[in-house]
């Protein structure tokens, strides 16, 4: 992604991205109650449509894993599935 996420155009380059694998994802977002306690705003919703992309990558095998083997200065795994 090249804007943040917390930015309009970042939100719509996720949107966009998204689509392709969630079609409504354009439809849940205009359901998304306005930010602030106790809801989520929209880009907690693309994070988590992100991370069901990712899960289902893994469960059919199609993930690939960056970074694997290397760890931070405390000897945690730095890694992330794509």
């Amino acid at each position: 992604m090249s804007v943040g996420k917390r930015y309009q155009a970042g939100l719509a380059e996720r949107l966009e991205t998204l689509t392709g694998v969630f079609p409504n994802i354009v439809d849940a977002a205009a359901l998304t109650p306005v930010p602030g306690p106790p809801h989520a705003s929209l880009d907690d919703l693309l994070d988590a449509a992100a991370a069901a992309w990712t899960c289902r990558r893994v469960y059919s095998g199609e993930a690939r894993c960056l970074g694997e083997g290397e760890v931070d200065e405390t000897g945690y795994p730095m890694n992330i599935w794509v």
